[in-house]
């Protein structure tokens, strides 16, 4: 110091009034007791919302800290007792640490750096956001005290019936709900939702609005933010992803990192919350629309012949064959000359076997299956006369729930069509225009019938009839593409079934079989707002090897060679970018949960892509798991989902994988 008592040299003292500290850059005083309410509040000590509160207690010591933070601005702060317990009063020696003191020092701080040009605006910003931090963070431990669980009464998760093992909710000492927990160990506390998706087996802790905050996925990769770090990509390596799975960076343990542009792939989806109305809806009606495969053409004999649950149809039954919609009666199916058995006894049943609100009798299901053999999806657009079925039945099922004080939606419809524009080769552009203008069209229709506020979501399948008119699978890419872009359940290809003999319909079993993927879809999208089949999400490149991951939606990938017969290299080609093979693929291996690695016998070359499940020229005229144009690739969901033919035979439903087109992304 150039002058005065060096810092030393000052005397020891054991009391003090002030001290003398930096802030900001700048030499401040601060009262000793405001530092010790400080340090006191951040280690806990007596609170009271109200100053009549403080002064209703006098037990403390003489000296004692309190704070009132609940009553006005000019009355909270910090206080002092004055007197022994039980007598003298309160007198408030300062503001809140959070409130007044560090307002006045952020604008000092201001104030100094504008005068004096000591200070960047970059530290100010800097500076204040440390404040405002802290200032957060104290509000969050002022609203833990000011809804204190303990002191105003924490309730347990119970249902009505106070089951404490069922789902149920968190209610403080007022009835205010203040947290939930689910059957699944989902859980919501305030705003932050944690959320266990039973396919995806993914722990995720989302905010208030949805956005992800932090996880861990089955396969033991890390969630944070938008950031995905993924284990096992590659053998010894870690693959960093964004929100959309999109690969960022490929870490390879012990070796340098490579830096990959990000791959345009495939979003697995998102979690929606059920509207109010359909939780409410107490008829739920399905719609099986489409052409041949909608309405269970060569499908005899019909098998589901009486009802399991409760199930309903129009009186007219299931088709339409006699234009009844007077009444409901229960949903059974029936042979109507060349058809049979439907694809909505398995998707209703399976929902019915599922849904525990409805077997607790809440709400039914109404199906209907108004499709036509052998149209274009143009002949069966809104303002063509198959079209015009479905409005109809609507107002139909709504005047019904009316009559008998219920209440109706569309639920589910189902489009299955496919076939007729693989036949005479629509263009896949003007294909996937017209299925978004038939869900757009259906949205209103079913809007302005029941006055529904949601969409109906729209369950689609994947064509597999392309090699019996000697074509690509550009109407089965074509599908793909609008279920991933739009939001469209597809819920699996159909080259695993058995065809009848035409190889463009299905048998009686494998209707029903089609039902049930139709009903694995609506089940996973109703109870956990997400659905997605088993598809390639990164398609990645070095050298001659190829690393595929997928989005597993049970267990693991694995190759089924029992029900579907072995196809050259799994399904898997390369292909050019005219479409035309190169048959360079030498193995095709799993290497983990939800990848798979194909090594070449030649180099790649630019524009080549990595296809499954197309065929090859050359190949039999037929569909199916036989010897149509299939892939061996599926997942472990047929472990715990069987379905039993009426042959006796016992069927793994496993989901297989979607037929696809994937551009090759390349290492830098």
């Amino acid at each position: 110091m150039a002058s005065g008592v060096e810092t030393t040299g000052v005397p020891v003292g054991a009391m003090l009034d002030d001290i003398l500290g930096n802030r900001f850059g700048s030499t401040t005083r601060v009262p000793f007791d405001l530092i010790a309410a400080a340090i006191w509040q951040k280690l806990g000590g007596v609170a009271y919302a109200t100053y009549a509160e403080l002064q209703a207690d006098l037990s403390p010591a003489d000296g004692t800290l309190a704070s009132v933070w609940g009553d006005t601005d000019a009355i909270n702060g910090i206080y002092r007792k004055d007197g022994v317990a039980d007598e003298g009063n309160w007198a408030r020696i300062g503001d809140l640490p959070t409130n007044a003191v560090q307002a006045a020092e952020i604008l000092a701080a201001k104030n100094r750096a504008n005068h004096t040009g000591t200070q960047s605006a970059d530290t100010i910003t800097d500076s204040v956001e440390k404040v405002m931090m802290t200032v957060v963070e104290r509000t969050v431990l002022s609203w833990l005290e000011e809804n204190n669980p303990f002191a105003l009464g924490l309730h347990s998760p119970k249902n009505t019936a106070g089951d404490t093992s069922e789902s149920g909710q968190f209610t403080d000492g007022l009835g205010r709900v203040i947290g939930e927990i689910w059957p699944d160990l989902s859980w919501r506390f305030g705003d932050v939702h944690a959320i266990v998706d039973a396919l995806l087996k993914d722990r995720i802790v989302h905010d208030r609005l949805g956005r992800q905050l932090f996880g861990l996925t089955e396969q033991g990769g890390i969630l944070l933010g938008g950031l995905e770090i993924a284990s096992e990509m590659e053998a010894k390596s870690l693959a960093f992803m964004d929100a959309e799975r999109n690969m960022l960076d490929l870490v390879e343990l012990h070796k340098r990192v490579r830096s990959l542009e990000a791959s345009v792939v495939r979003k697995v989806g998102k979690f929606v919350q059920p509207p109010a109305d359909l939780v409410a809806t107490t008829l739920r009606m399905i719609i099986s629309y489409g052409q041949s495969l909608s309405i269970g053409a060569r499908g005899q004999p019909a098998l589901t012949t009486a009802q399991a649950y409760r199930n309903l149809m129009f009186t007219q039954g299931l088709r339409g064959e006699v234009a009844d919609l007077s009444g409901l009666v229960p949903l059974i199916e029936a042979d109507y000359g060349d058809n049979g058995e439907t694809l909505m006894s398995g998707l209703t049943d399976h929902l019915s076997a599922l849904d525990p609100g409805y077997a607790a009798g809440s709400y039914a299901y109404v199906g209907t299956v108004p499709g036509k053999a052998g149209r274009e999806i143009f002949n069966l657009s809104k303002g063509s006369t198959n079209y015009a079925a479905l409005p109809t039945q609507m107002a139909a099922l709504k005047g019904l729930a009316e009559a008998a004080g219920e209440t109706a939606s569309l639920w589910f419809w189902g489009f299955t069509q496919g076939e007729q524009d693989t036949a005479v080769e629509t263009n896949p552009a003007l294909y996937e225009s017209r299925l978004r203008q038939m869900v757009a069209s259906m949205a209103f229709d079913a809007k302005a019938s029941f006055g529904q506020s949601f969409a109906p979501k729209c369950l689609i399948y994947q064509t597999a009839a392309n090699r019996v008119y000697g074509v690509d699978p550009h109407i089965a890419l074509a599908q793909l593409k609008v279920a991933q872009e739009d939001g469209l359940l597809m819920a699996c290809p159909i080259y695993m079934f058995d065809f009848y003999t035409d190889s463009l319909h299905l048998t009686n079993d494998s209707y029903r079989m089609l039902g049930l993927y139709y009903g694995r879809a609506a089940d996973s999208f109703a109870r956990q707002g997400f659905w997605a089949p088993l598809h390639p999400v990164t398609t990645i490149a070095q050298g001659r090897t190829i690393t595929q991951q997928y989005h597993v939606p049970t267990g693991s990938l694995q190759f089924d060679t029992t029900r579907v017969t072995e196809a050259v290299n799994y399904g898997f080609d390369i292909r050019d970018a005219d479409g035309a093979l190169r048959d360079i693929i030498d193995t095709v291996d799993i290497t983990g949960v939800d990848t798979i690695r194909v090594t070449l016998t030649g180099d790649l070359q630019e524009g080549d892509r990595l296809t499954y499940a197309w065929g090859r020229d050359g190949d039999p005229a037929t569909s199916g798991r036989i010897d149509g144009p299939r892939g061996n690739l599926c997942d472990e969901a047929g472990t715990g989902d069987t379905y039993t033919t009426s042959g006796a035979v016992v069927v793994p439903l496993h989901n297989y994988s979607v037929i696809s087109d994937e551009e090759i992304q390349q290492w830098a």
